[in-house]
Order: structure tokens, then C-alpha cells, then sequence
């Protein structure tokens, strides 16, 4: 549902419908992620490395740094899934020796996640990670396949068995469920039984047999968009396919022997060796807590001499009135304010795939001599046309002198500022004089400071209940557990009273020790400690009348 132009998710909580945003729904899983690593360390957790998919636009950036907000995690350093993952790769690659005493190598990281495939090229030497460039298809990944494969499934069952699932949701989540085991089973099997009994009462059939080949047929497209991504990155990287000496491969869907096998068509006739990472699943996880140790200061090696060298992963650029002719030195125009958007052209400052931190500048000029006024528009993308990309923020540089040449612009410098968690600031100046000077340090999102802090009151109050209703069911699970327990231990107990009662009548006519009188007693002694609740206890004591017995 929308409110004020933005999107909000409606659920129901305690029998009434209550509206979150999407930063509020991720807030929750970092608060509960966070009471986790409290607990683990016995201590707070303040600052946090969190992990993000390439290609993430200064927007998406922003609005996971709102939801860190509204957890209580302060400042935290946002890491691209594939960097963390070559961090990861570095670390444990040289446990066991100097980072200096190991080869340079140049390797090809394939991250496949459940929504996201990203691919980067990277140079490790001496324990410098220095990413060289770095791609992400948002629309391909190891959901994807099972969507596909599922609707194969479907589609099968309609037209050789007559059975219409009739797209309901309970039952498709059956058959995604069903299908994912079976795609499991086929990265290590030539064929694979899809079990479908308990999908929906409309089968009739128990099983469905899937081959290897069969599976890959279906799957050849999203294979295919992986071997061009692939090819994309390493063009972008400045550098040949025959550079790369090991292709790195991280994320569950990696296991598939279709997806190997298409990034190896990538390299023919010579391709690198893949490498399957340890701990696949949890080695971007691995990777972040590497980082973090690495930027709290821990100087234990290999740490203390690791470097990580991320890049910027969208150009940066201003709006501009583009020169008359193409072939004169003039630089472009800046509008003197907002401009006609048919009239701007995307005038790029910083390049994707740049090495940050970094300082970029480009000389624009006025667009005509007499113009005082300087209107700066900063945009995200690489697009000519920039209402095609994403609009990062503007600000005006006023009292700009006037060109002593009526055929010429004053000059005006525009200055990209970068630090190493790609943070920016924009300044522009006047570039004869230098004194008038302007900056506008980006800082993007649609939500307001108010709607913030309503938001970590009402995280706060729900984190309160979280913790109230994780303690009723602590309490409630133990107590449980104590009655089936209480219950065992009375009949146990029970069975002990007869068999005591039983020895008695059996040695009534006999001679007895009071060793064994006493041997007895303790067995019920046991028997009745185990019925009572943890802190209380059953003790033996002997009365005035030297009658021993338990109380």
C-alpha cells in the first residue's frame, strides 16, 4: 500500500492491521540479529558491518542505514556481498602463512544469492584486496531458478496429467518447496523424484521424474545471463579473460553443475580453475566479521595486513547543457537553474567501478558570460538522458564574476569528494577567483526525521514485547517440560512404593540388615527427589526415637 508516495507493507498484529515500512521490517531482523551477538559476546553491540548486493543505488544505501538507525546499530559500515567475500577468501587462504610470501593473483568472484547473481573481478597481493570492477543482475538468482523450474512443474502436470494447480498460493508454495529438494538433489544425481504427494489434493500421481538434463534445458537462459554477466565484468575490469587464475564461487545455487559450467564456456579454450569456497553459505557472513575486526584495530595477523580497495558501483555526474558543437574545446554549460530536462545531458565526473576513496573534479562553465548563477544537479547512473537516472540532490553556487569574454562562460570547477564507504560530497567553485564556493554533501532517502524517531520509539516498544513474549514462552516451555517430567517421576515413583511394599511382604518372615533397610530408603529418597522442583530436596533424618526415615 502507498502512503505519501512510498511503499508500506500492512500486517496483522494482535487481531488489528498495523502498516510498517520496509526499513522498520528490516530494522526487526537487525534488532534480532543484534540481541543474538549481545548475547553470544555478553556485551553491546554498538557498530555493525552489514553486508549489501553490488549495485545497490545510493537510495537502497540509504534506506538500509535508516533501518541500522532504527535497530540501534550506530554507524554502520556497509560492505558489498562479493568484497566481503574476497575478504573472507584472503583470510583464510593465508591462516597459515605471511601475506607477502604468497603469488599475486587476479580472481573471477561469482556470488549467486537467493534474489541476486553479482560478479566482480578482483587483485589480491600482499593482503591488499583490490577490487578492479564488479556487476549485479537483480533479476537473476537462485530463486529464479526455482521459479522457472516450478513453473515448468506446473505446466507438466496441466498438460500430461490434466491437473490445474490453478496458481493458489498455499499449493505453488507446496510444489517450490518440493522442486527445491529436487533441484538439490540433482547437483550431485542424474535424476531426481519430485515428491508430490501432499501438494494438493487435486494429484494424482505420487512422483515426477526429473533428469539432470532436463533441468538444465529449462535453466539454459538464466545460465546464459551469468556467462554474459561474467563477460561484462572482465571487459569492464580493463583486463583479459586470460588474467584471471582462479574463478571463486560462493553461494548455494554455485553447486548447481549447469552454473559451472557456464561460467567455464565463458573462458574457452582456456579456462581457469574453479574454486569452491569453504563454507560457501556463510562466506559472506565470515567475510564481514573479518572486516570488522580488521576496522576495530585487531593487529593479529594475517589482519594486521589486510586491505580491502572497494569500488564505486554506479558513475556519479551533474546535469549540463551540452556545447553546440561537439568538436570545440568549450566546456559544457551549467543552466542557471533547473534547466529544460530535454535540454540536460548526464555529464559523467566519477565512473562506475572507480577506486574509492577518490577525489574526481571537471571544469563546466556558465552558459553565458553574464551569468551569475550556477545550478548543480547530481545524479546517480550511467544514462545519458538524467531523468533516466536516480536524482541524488542540487544546490546552487551564486556570485560568480563575470566573464571578461562575452563569447565565454565563467569557469566553475564541480569536485566529487569519496571516502572508502562511498559517502560523497559535492562542492563546485569558481575557477579564476576560488572564493565563492559551495558543497552539498549527499544524503539521500524519503524519510523524514520525525517519521524516524516514531519509528525507533515504536522499534523499541516492540522489541519490549518481543522480549516479554520470548520470556512467557521460556517460562511456559519449561514449565511444560516439568509437568511431563512431574509426570514420569510420580509414576516412577509409584512403581518404586510397590516394589518397596512388595520387598517388605517378601521379607517379612526374614532376617534383615539395616543396611538394607537403608539401601531401600535412598531408592525412595531418589524416586521422591526427582518429583520435586529444581532447589528442593528430600533429606534423611533420624528422630528422638532413632526411627530413621525420610522428611
Amino acid at each position: 500500500m502507498g502512503r505519501a508516495g512510498t511503499l508500506h507493507i500492512q500486517v496483522e498484529r494482535l487481531g488489528k492491521q498495523e502498516t510498517f515500512a520496509p526499513e522498520e521490517i528490516l530494522a526487526m531482523q537487525l534488532s534480532k540479529l543484534k540481541s543474538m551477538a549481545e548475547d553470544f559476546v555478553q556485551g553491546e553491540v554498538g557498530k555493525a558491518v552489514v553486508s549489501i548486493p553490488p549495485g545497490s543505488s545510493a537510495i537502497q544505501r540509504q534506506a538500509i542505514k535508516d533501518a541500522c538507525e532504527i535497530a540501534g546499530v550506530r554507524d554502520p559500515v556497509l560492505l558489498s556481498e562479493t568484497s566481503a567475500a574476497a575478504v573472507y577468501y584472503t583470510f583464510y587462504s593465508h591462516a597459515h602463512e605471511k601475506l607477502g610470501d604468497s603469488d599475486p593473483k587476479t580472481i573471477l568472484l561469482v556470488d549467486i544469492g537467493a534474489g541476486a547473481t553479482s560478479v566482480a573481478v578482483t587483485s589480491i597481493e600482499a593482503g591488499v584486496i583490490d577490487v578492479k570492477a564488479v556487476a549485479s543482475d537483480h533479476r537473476l538468482g537462485g530463486d529464479t531458478f526455482d521459479q522457472l523450474f516450478v513453473n515448468y512443474v506446473a505446466k507438466e502436470l496441466q498438460m500430461t496429467h490434466k491437473v490445474d494447480l490453478g496458481r493458489r498460493a498455499r499449493t505453488m508454495s507446496r510444489l517450490a518447496t518440493v522442486c527445491e529438494k529436487a533441484k538439490r538433489a540433482l547437483s550431485s544425481a542424474q535424476k531426481a523424484q519430485i515428491d508430490l504427494e501432499g501438494v494438493s489434493e487435486n494429484i494424482n500421481i505420487a512422483t515426477m521424474v526429473i533428469t539432470r538434463d532436463t533441468f538444465e534445458s529449462i535453466c539454459s537462459g538464466l545460465c546464459r545471463a551469468m556467462a554474459e554477466l561474467v563477460t561484462t565484468v572482465i571487459s569492464q575490469s580493463g583486463l583479459n579473460k586470460g588474467d584471471i587464475h582462479e574463478v571463486l564461487l560462493v553461494g548455494g545455487a554455485t553447486r548447481m553443475p549447469c552454473v559451472v559450467a557456464s561460467i567455464q564456456s565463458s573462458f574457452l579454450p582456456h579456462s581457469p580453475t574453479p574454486v569452491t569456497i569453504r563454507n560457501l553459505d556463510e562466506a559472506v557472513a565470515y567475510g564481514c566479521a573479518i572486516h570488522s575486526a580488521i576496522r576495530s584495530g585487531h593487529s593479529e595477523e594475517p589482519l594486521d595486513n589486510m586491505i580491502l580497495l572497494d569500488v564505486l558501483h554506479h558513475s556519479l555526474g551533474v546535469a549540463v547543457i551540452p556545447k553546440s558543437d561537439p568538436f570545440s574545446k568549450d566546456a559544457d554549460c551549467l543552466p542557471a537553474d533547473g534547466g529544460s530536462p530535454h535540454e540536460s545531458i548526464l555529464k559523467t565526473v566519477v565512473k562506475r567501478n572507480t577506486t574509492i576513496p577518490a577525489k574526481q573534479r571537471e571544469i563546466l562553465s556558465t552558459a553565458t558570460y553574464d551569468q551569475t548563477t550556477a545550478h548543480i544537479q547530481v545524479y546517480e547512473g550511467d544514462h545519458d538522458d538524467p531523468s533516466r537516472n536516480t536524482f541524488l540532490g542540487s544546490f546552487e553556487l551564486h556570485g560568480i564574476p563575470k566573464s571578461p569574454f562575452e563569447d565565454q562562460g565563467a569557469k566553475v570547477e564541480v569536485e566529487f569528494d569519496l571516502d572508502g564507504d562511498g559517502s560523497c560530497v559535492v562542492r563546485a567553485t569558481h575557477k579564476e577567483y576560488g572564493y565563492a564556493t559551495r558543497s552539498l554533501a549527499i544524503r539521500v532517502g524519503t524519510m523524514s526525521q520525525h517519521a524516524k524517531r516514531a519509528m525507533i520509539e515504536r522499534a523499541k516498544m516492540l522489541d519490549e514485547w518481543d522480549r516479554a513474549y520470548e520470556e512467557r514462552t521460556r517460562r511456559r516451555n519449561h514449565l511444560e517440560e516439568y509437568c511431563y517430567s512431574f509426570r514420569d517421576s510420580i509414576e516412577g515413583l509409584g512403581k518404586g512404593v510397590d516394589e518397596c511394599l512388595q520387598w517388605l511382604d517378601d521379607t517379612s518372615a526374614k532376617p534383615v540388615s539395616e543396611a538394607e533397610f537403608v539401601r531401600q530408603e535412598e531408592l525412595l529418597v531418589a524416586l521422591a527427589q526427582r518429583v520435586l522442583p529444581p532447589g528442593y530436596k528430600v533429606v534423611r533424618e533420624t528422630s528422638q526415637s532413632n526411627a530413621p526415615g525420610p522428611r
